[in-house]
């Protein structure tokens, strides 16, 4: 048995080892003899962001206050960044930061599906089960699993959990296992905000079950597990409350996507409904067992399979409780997709060991378990194309021989500028991503700063300086709307009041003295005024002054993109410009004040 397992875990991490190597492969072949060592954009939509914040701790600041803005550098992380410092050890031991990317992308899929594994084991599936069912769960996420940090190495810490978790239940005064689960537990404090939610909630949701079926003995056990949780993640959670409590919290919070509502969104009705349809399946495995009276399973398989099941709903409807609403069920919406996998996997191995008990039933329930196996089936499927087939067409060979034009640019400022210095890029999406990446260097103004920890009023000036060469109009600022204010003004807050409006008028609620409002768009939720004084601010103060406001921010050079940026303003027409750098298609200047 020994030497089969053995021979399942080797398999399975030379086959994953060659799945998540393949977007590397493909990437090596898209550039082959124009490599120049600059990591492609476009394998996941963010991470030209995680790969900053990894070479900020490269750079000498592990808090990673600001990867883009150089007054903000020391400044905390909104939120935590363990996983960015583990990325960040293969660049920190001297390797590169593509050969880092590609390793971390190679590793912690390797170390998501060993964990995978054992739980499978757990589970009671053999070893060429465990196999297929660990690199079919890793096909589910698998675009997730690509992307640099999160959910790279959150889903590793998420199937830690799972694991100690049904080890736990199944022996719950086990002491081993009450320390497995405590540090399971105490772990995504340090790793992810949504998965110390989910897994206190999971915590809590026991301790009920426990009360409920009187296991006392067991409960005092989760007690001290969760105890020993607690204090070995003090620091994670000390660290979190100043956060809260640091200046402009609240104001990045609202960047991002938080909202104020208690009205379920879209996706956490989409996503739930797994939940149910995998209780379900369970509850056929349950109704099979119970006609020949195998009732272990309930015990050892069903409880955390429901526990976990409900917590994930809990936690991805949490705004119905507490009235904020910050993306969650999109983000819980992963850890179901990875948790419904374990579960339909188990569920139709568990199935197949029954299939001569299906043959017994009438023809009624054969229709009903066999209709319900096809919507899990479908749903399966469906998802399995989207993460993995879909995500290779995702990889636009043109957009990664392009990008290596940023090597020319970057290296002359790693060699001729030393010391941190500002830099002024004209456009939003094409080397002013990579200026933090590939450099040392900040930005005048980023896209992705809307994600740190600063007021909003100075992204929307920075804004405003950056864009002085396109000779803004209203309609530009009001276009270029998400690009300073983040998704949570220009999407999230018009989207809630709308749904919050048609709700209300669904039911009616306006002949009790309620009042729904009207639609909204993101430019009349936020108020046409708003745009007006920004317009205004432009024309008014930031044009007259403009080497005034540069100085103000310390800019020292400018980055022009020949191929994209736009000049409605002569370059030249600001005076005291060198130009340092010049290749065919970037130019710096070093501005002289």
């Amino acid at each position: 048995m020994r030497t089969e397992r053995a021979k399942a875990l080797m398999l399975m991490l030379g086959i994953v080892f060659i799945l998540s190597a393949i977007p590397i492969a493909q990437i090596v072949i898209s550039v082959y003899g124009n490599w120049q060592g600059v990591p492609p954009p476009g394998v996941t939509v963010d991470q030209v962001y995680y790969l900053a914040r990894i070479n900020e701790i490269k750079d000498g600041y592990p808090f990673m206050g600001n990867p883009y803005v150089f007054e903000y550098r020391n400044a905390m992380a909104p939120a935590f960044f363990v996983p960015d410092w583990l990325s960040a050890i293969p660049l920190l031991l001297g390797l590169s930061l593509t050969v880092t990317a590609g390793f971390n992308m190679i590793f912690w899929a390797l170390l998501l599906c060993l964990i995978s594994y054992f739980i499978f084991e757990q589970l009671g599936l053999k070893p060429k089960e465990s196999l297929l069912a660990s690199v079919l769960t890793y096909l589910q996420v698998y675009w997730l699993v690509a992307r640099p940090v999160s959910m790279q190495i959150v889903f590793p810490f998420f199937a830690l959990f799972i694991l100690a978790y049904i080890l736990w239940l199944r022996s719950p005064l086990n002491k081993r296992n009450i320390l497995f689960l405590a540090i399971s537990s105490a772990a995504p404090f340090y790793i992810y905000a949504y998965l110390w939610q989910i897994t206190c909630t999971v915590l809590f949701l026991t301790a009920i079950f426990l009360i409920f079926k009187k296991s006392w003995k067991a409960l005092l056990a989760l007690a001290i597990s969760g105890a020993t949780s607690i204090v070995l993640a003090l620091p994670a959670i000390v660290y979190t409350i100043r956060q809260i409590f640091s200046p402009f919290y609240w104001e990045t919070m609202a960047r991002i996507s938080l909202t104020f509502t208690r009205i379920p969104t879209r996706e956490f009705l989409n996503y739930s409904r797994w939940v149910v349809l995998a209780i379900v399946l369970g509850l056929i495995i349950l109704f099979l067992s119970f006609r020949k009276k195998e009732d272990m399973y309930c015990c050892d398989t069903f409880t955390p399979f429901v526990i976990t099941g409900t917590a994930l709903v809990v936690t991805a409807g949490s705004n119905i409780v507490f009235a904020k609403e910050m993306e969650t069920a999109v983000h819980i919406g992963r850890f179901i997709i990875f948790w419904f996998s374990i579960f339909f996997l188990y569920f139709l191995v568990q199935f197949w060991r029954r299939r001569g008990d299906v043959g017994q039933l009438s023809l009624i329930k054969k229709i009903m378990i066999g209709t319900v196996i096809s919507i899990a089936l479908f749903g399966y499927l469906r998802n399995f194309y989207d993460q993995g087939v879909h995500f290779f067409t995702r990889i636009d060979k043109d957009v990664i021989v392009s990008a290596q034009a940023y090597a020319g640019p970057a290296e002359w400022l790693n060699k001729n500028v030393p010391s941190e210095q500002v830099i002024w890029t004209m456009s939003n999406s094409g080397i002013e991503s990579y200026v933090p990446m590939l450099t040392r260097h900040y930005l005048l103004f980023s896209e992705w700063s809307t994600l740190q920890l600063m007021p909003s009023a100075e992204i929307e000036e920075r804004y405003l300086i950056a864009s002085y060469f396109k000779d803004l109009t209203l309609n530009d600022i009001e276009r270029d709307f998400r690009i300073y204010s983040g998704t949570g003004a220009s999407i999230h807050q018009y989207k809630t009041h709308n749904r919050e409006v048609i709700v209300c008028k669904m039911l009616r609620l306006e002949k009790f003295g309620y009042s729904c409002g009207e639609m909204e768009t993101d430019i009349s939720f936020k108020g046409e005024g708003h745009f007006i004084n920004l317009y205004d601010k432009y024309i008014k103060d930031i044009k007259p002054n403009i080497k005034e406001k540069l100085k103000k921010y310390g800019v020292s050079y400018i980055l022009v993109d020949k191929e994209i940026d736009e000049f409605k303003i002569p370059i030249t027409d600001l005076q005291g410009l060198e130009m340092v750098y010049r290749d065919n298609r970037f130019v710096i200047y070093k501005i002289n004040y």
